[in-house]
């Protein structure tokens, strides 16, 4: 069974975040783009969220935002910046690192640190792992990520690998993620942990009624897709080993109908992510999930 725990709200964006907070410190939050490696050639950004408690600060206040990257002995300052903070909001922007930081590549094990800090408040750090390949082109010439499949969709598209799925095991998985993690793959997207192939318009299901399977053990809609050799959760499995090798993890939530955006989809999303939240002490998939940054004010 999923693990307990108490977390963040989900958004499916490609990139990682890192947050830190203290009794009396600013509440600051912050993702980079790209997340975790990128060219040279890209300009990297860092969207910081940050936030004054009132035990912290009881009118405005200025935070300053320095950001450092470290790679072996040498060190360069890749941000300055300042944000204008009320008390018990929060306060969302969006910086290029400076060119000082492309300057680095190629290089591994960069550790990037940001330090918020407010006249009334102790100063908090974040902290990211970072990677910067120099190829002279905007792309990294390595596979970042990739989508994973617990079952796919189509059995036409997937005649040749929908029965191996079928007889995955836990360990199976862990395998998976593991050569994924030793070719250099930072992220993984699982597609879909519901199918169901009813069409917008052409189901008469709702939030309370809905006749999709569950391909892991769901407690909101137990019915859970029959033919699996192994019954075991492989969700679980995934994101144990997501946190083992490394592996960011975005979790598709699933068909409830084909292109439905309607009210009672909307409501039937809320429910499988919100169990999922709570249902999951993976901090990849909460990091990963984590960097809708200007919504989650």
């Amino acid at each position: 069974t999923m693990r307990a725990f108490n977390a963040c709200r989900y958004h499916l964006i490609v990139a990682c975040c890192a947050w830190a907070a203290a009794a009396a410190s600013p509440l600051a939050r912050v993702a980079l783009d790209p997340p975790f490696r990128a060219s040279s050639a890209v300009q990297v950004r860092a969207s910081a969220w940050v936030a004054l408690p009132a035990e912290c600060a009881q009118q405005d206040a200025t935070v300053s935002v320095v950001g450092t990257a470290q790679y072996g002995t040498q060190v360069v300052q890749v941000l300055d910046e300042k944000l204008d903070v009320s008390p018990g909001s929060g306060t969302v922007k969006s910086w290029p690192l400076l060119p000082a930081f492309a300057s680095m590549a190629p290089a591994d094990n960069i550790t990037i640190t940001f330090t918020f800090n407010a006249a009334s408040c102790d100063p908090v750090e974040v902290s990211f792992d970072y990677q910067l390949v120099k190829t002279g082109v905007n792309a990294t010439l390595l596979i970042d990520g990739a989508f994973i499949d617990l079952l796919h969709w189509d059995e036409g598209e997937a005649l040749m690998y929908n029965d191996g799925l079928r007889q995955m095991t836990q360990q199976d998985w862990d395998d998976q993620i593991r050569y994924m993690s030793v070719a250099g793959i930072r992220t993984a997207v699982l597609q879909a942990g519901f199918l169901d192939y009813d069409y917008v318009k052409q189901t008469n299901q709702t939030c309370d009624y809905y006749l999709g399977q569950a391909l892991y053990p769901s407690q909101a809609y137990p019915t859970q897709y029959p033919n699996f050799t192994d019954k075991a959760d492989k969700l679980e499995a995934i994101l144990n080993a997501c946190d083992h090798y490394g592996v960011r993890i975005l979790v598709g939530v699933g068909l409830f109908a084909w292109f439905d955006m309607r009210s009672e989809s909307l409501c039937w999303h809320q429910v499988i992510f919100s169990l999922l939240i709570e249902n999951t002490n993976s901090l990849n998939f909460l990091a990963c999930n984590m960097t809708d940054l200007a919504e989650s004010v």
